[in-house]
Formats: C-alpha cells, sequence, structure tokens
C-alpha cells in the first residue's frame, strides 16, 4: 500500500500525527487483536446476553457475581470464612466505580511472534455506563514492558456509551501516534473523574472474563463450594492508586488475587503487515471462533480480522442466515433454530472458514 493510501486511513481513523510511523511500501491488515483466551471463553457482556453464561454453578438456583465482589462477601458472611477480606458490597472488579484509591486497571500484552514492523495505534473496548459532561476526561493509556507512558486516547462524553450491557458495542479509541511493540500493557485511567450524582450518570464498567478463585475446599456442591474459574491467559491486570506510581499484580493483591485469573477487555488495535507477519500466515481459522459451542438461545462469532459476510447453513444446505457484518464481533438469535448442527461461512478481510455450531 502507497503512503498516499496510508495516510487517508490514519486520517479516516484519526490516529496518524504523521507518515513517518508506517513504512510506505508495505502494505498493511487491521486486526484487533483478542487473546486466545476471549476466543474461547465468554465474557461479562455476554453473560448478560445470556444466563447460561452467569450461571456457572452446579447449583440452578445459584448465580454467582463476579463482575463486582458479592461472590467474595458472600463467602465471608455465610460459609464461616472469616479471614477473607470484607470489601464495600457496590464496588466492581474492573471499572471506575471499584475500591476506593484506585485509579488506573492495566492489562498487560505479551507477543513475542508480533512483528517488529506491527504498529499499536489504539484500543478496542466495550463501556457501560457514561461520565457526566462537566467531569474530567478519562483515558486509554499504553504502556511500554518497563512501565513508562507512552501515549494516550480520551474517552469523549458520547451517549453511545450508555447501553445495557447487551448493546455495549465494541467501540475503537486511537492512539496520537503508532507504536512497534511487542510487551506492553493497555491501562484505563480515571484522570480524576467524578461522578456526584446529579447527573444521573452510570459510572464505566468495562467488559471481562468470569473469573474467581475461592470457597471452601471441603464442599463440591452449593453457594460455599470452592471454585477455580477462569480463562487465564498468562499475564494477570494490574492496578495503580492515586498515591502511587506503582502497579500492583491481581495475583499478589489481598483482594484481588480471587479474580486474577481474569482478563479485561482492553484489546490492541494493531497493523500488521502482509504476509510478512505470524498474524498473517496463521489459517484464519485459528483467528475466528464461535461460542459457546455447543449453544441454545444465543452465540457470538467472534475474529481477529473484520467479519465481512456471514452465511449460515443447515446440513441440508439451505440458507438460515446472511448479512454483511463489517465488524468483528456478531451476536446471533439462535431461539428460531430447530435442534442440528449448522455450518457457519464466515468470509474476513484475511481469508474464509466454515465452523459448525451445534444448537441444543
Amino acid at each position: 500500500m502507497k503512503k498516499t493510501a496510508i495516510l487517508i486511513i490514519c486520517m479516516m481513523l484519526g490516529i496518524c500525527s504523521s507518515a513517518q510511523d508506517f513504512d510506505e511500501q508495505q502494505e498493511y491488515d487491521t486486526v484487533i487483536y483478542f487473546p486466545s483466551t476471549i476466543l474461547e471463553c465468554p465474557m461479562f457482556f455476554d453473560s448478560i446476553a445470556q444466563r447460561q453464561f452467569y450461571n456457572n454453578s452446579d447449583d440452578p438456583d445459584f448465580h454467582p457475581s463476579y463482575h463486582d465482589f458479592m461472590r467474595l462477601l458472600y463467602l465471608r458472611h455465610y460459609c464461616q470464612m472469616d479471614s477473607l477480606p470484607n470489601v464495600y458490597h457496590g464496588a466492581k472488579v474492573v471499572g471506575h466505580q471499584s475500591l476506593q484509591g484506585i485509579r488506573s486497571f492495566a492489562q498487560p500484552y505479551y507477543l513475542p511472534d508480533l512483528d517488529t514492523n506491527a504498529i499499536i495505534i489504539g484500543v478496542a473496548a466495550k463501556i457501560f455506563g457514561d461520565r457526566p459532561p462537566m467531569s474530567r476526561i478519562p483515558y486509554f493509556v499504553i504502556y511500554d514492558g518497563t512501565g513508562n507512558l507512552l501515549d494516550y486516547a480520551p474517552i469523549l462524553y458520547v451517549m453511545y456509551h450508555y447501553h445495557t450491557e447487551t448493546a455495549s458495542p465494541l467501540e475503537y479509541y486511537f492512539f496520537r501516534n503508532g507504536h512497534s511493540l511487542n510487551r506492553f500493557s493497555l491501562a484505563y485511567d480515571k484522570n480524576h473523574t467524578t461522578y456526584d450524582g446529579g447527573w444521573g450518570n452510570k459510572p464505566y464498567q468495562f467488559d471481562h472474563t468470569m473469573s474467581f478463585i475461592g470457597g471452601d475446599p471441603s464442599q463440591k456442591r452449593g453457594a460455599c463450594k470452592y471454585e477455580d474459574k477462569g480463562c487465564y491467559e498468562y499475564l494477570p491486570p494490574l492496578y495503580r492508586m492515586y498515591d502511587s506510581v506503582d502497579w500492583v499484580s491481581f495475583e499478589t493483591d489481598s483482594v484481588y488475587k480471587f479474580y486474577y485469573k481474569k482478563q479485561i477487555g482492553f484489546y490492541p488495535i494493531i497493523l500488521v503487515p502482509k504476509n510478512n507477519s505470524s498474524l498473517a500466515k496463521v489459517d484464519v481459522s485459528q483467528h475466528c471462533n464461535i461460542i459457546p459451542n455447543p449453544a441454545s438461545d444465543f452465540c457470538k462469532v467472534i475474529s481477529r480480522y473484520k467479519i465481512e459476510l456471514l452465511e449460515v447453513f443447515d446440513m441440508n444446505g439451505r440458507k438460515m442466515f446472511e448479512e454483511k457484518v463489517n465488524a468483528y464481533e456478531r451476536y446471533m438469535d439462535l431461539s428460531a433454530y430447530p435442534p442440528g448442527t449448522y455450518i457457519f461461512k464466515i468470509k474476513t478481510n484475511a481469508g474464509n472458514v466454515n465452523k459448525k455450531l451445534i444448537v441444543k
């Protein structure tokens, strides 16, 4: 792709301050890097859309909540586990309304196979809530592997953030410059944003995997049983307090250690050199998936490469669905699909793949 085309794309996305960020002779694919964890496991916002994601228990009457601290508090107060931390019941594990004094949450990444010419240009994330219009602006921030702040992207006050969790779309926030890194962290910085209650706004929450470790090892069923649930990628999230420059790993914190197998939904948007990168050479089937599978009422088609066209066929070859998606994920309502096996034909900008889905 010539420099002119790159500059046009940059201006359309609002990401480039100069042409020097890009190789003028190189063609790029735009990839949202969903870790393998995200391609295989349900997320918090998914669980709102489908109750079976929420109910991670053998007991049908027990619906644990992993997006706040209620599971931890339940164990403390109702399972005689008094040694567990006592935290504010209304706090969210990851979000603006978290434990007092926390300024930032970060999700580290280490992508050793990422091409040295690949360029991180922004963050893809789902946000639930909105911000008082007169408050300070929070940011998404990128740090290098040693913790140096490199760039930021403002989270402006716009009404499309004000959704129920099911409707919160994947949105894109672009840095001022591109960055070539394979070890980095993406963080949310509150930046002293305040919610005084006068505007009726809902503090920001972010998508994440449903993770929790704790309970009574002697209990095999019921609300007090021991659980080790999570879709663990290998790098626990971090947080930082307002009065500190140091980051704290979830794994080592007295409260957050119960949630360290969590993956926060801050995803790098990466320009990947075409035909010159591990992300470009791997079979497209390794970069997309359908979850859950088997499914009953809903499923999600997710891809690192943009989905251009999605078609669904039954085993007799009858076309059940067709849509030009032009996005990186698509929720599917399966309530009208009879039980059986279906073929999902997924066309992306990097190639095509067929996936089977079993509808229960």
